[in-house]
């Protein structure tokens, strides 16, 4: 993943750690493009590349405390305790899906013209394709496409974008897996709930193609550690797991819209008709944005 430089100072910020202290990484100051046409531009974009799963495994290590049971409920129903949901996705029944959209990752040693001090992001017949300089051996691919994309196998869809941009090196490409994984924005209406939030993945999940998961995962955690900062100094929990939803709901719902307006400009922008509607459909599902009750000063929540 490609982390950007913004995130990398927030990640210091909060963590004091960089992430190249962490795991393996490389720096990278540039895009190619390929969106609105089949030509590729190059576009500044300063970012740090690392393996996801090795951050992930660093920082678990790192962690130093321990799992705690929620206490029972007190006075009004809220006990002082609350469980802090980050594993795994939102639930498939209760979330807000914008659409159905899935990606394969793969892995290639090298490829021809490819600059690995930066990452590349092309729209091909069937769907998007990112690349980028693994920090340690050849480069990393993620392919999007469709849930109603026509190929039976998702490993040689990918296969089949190496083709069209680099003919005659698909046989090179190694998928990671032969079935594909969602990546539509997901959205969890109940993300705060009584002695209950969900952060990260667990209260709205990205698309890759616009969004920056470390970053949002970073500030979803610090709003979740100010509201349960509040709720714990003996404040009335209800309007601050209130604010809680409506800044993730906001957050998703410009995530969304930038979705749409990318995907509307790509020149294969016919394959996303589908992902399109149900995105603004999605949308259409959740309340309009009300003023919020607080902002935050530092890390603290003030009445607005």
């Amino acid at each position: 993943m490609a982390i950007p430089r913004s995130t990398v100072e927030l990640f210091h910020e909060l963590l004091a750690v960089s992430i190249k202290d962490l795991v393996p990484s490389r720096r990278i100051l540039a895009r190619d493009v390929a969106w609105d046409s089949t030509g590729f531009t190059v576009v500044p974009f300063d970012a740090i590349v690392c393996d996801a799963s090795a951050l992930a495994s660093a920082l678990i290590d790192g962690l130093d405390g321990e799992v705690v049971n929620r206490d029972d409920p007190g006075s009004g129903g809220y006990g002082h305790s609350f469980f802090l949901r980050a594993h795994g996705r939102v639930s498939v029944a209760r979330g807000l899906h914008a659409g159905s959209r899935r990606a394969i990752g793969g892995w290639i040693e090298d490829l021809p013209n490819f600059d690995i001090t930066r990452s590349l992001i092309a729209a091909v017949p069937g769907g998007w394709l990112f690349g980028v300089g693994h920090p340690e051996q050849g480069i990393a691919l993620v392919l999007v496409h469709p849930a109603t994309h026509d190929d039976d196998s998702n490993a040689s869809a990918l296969v089949g974008a190496i083709r069209y941009l680099w003919p005659g090196h698909e046989s090179k490409v190694r998928p990671l897996a032969q079935h594909a994984i969602s990546v539509a924005p997901i959205f969890d209406p109940q993300c705060a709930a009584r002695g209950e939030l969900a952060i990260g993945n667990r209260a709205f999940t990205i698309d890759p193609l616009r969004g920056d998961g470390v970053g949002y995962a970073l500030r979803g955690a610090l709003l979740a550690h100010s509201v349960l900062a509040a709720i714990s100094s003996g404040r009335e929990p209800a309007p601050y797991l209130a604010y809680y939803r409506a800044r993730l709901s906001d957050a998703f719902c410009t995530h969304v819209r930038a979705c749409i307006s990318h995907y509307k400009r790509a020149w294969n922008a016919a394959i996303w008709a589908y992902e399109i509607d149900d995105m603004s459909q999605c949308l259409s599902q959740i309340s309009p944005h009300q003023p919020h009750a607080f902002h935050l000063r530092g890390r603290d929540l003030v009445p607005a």
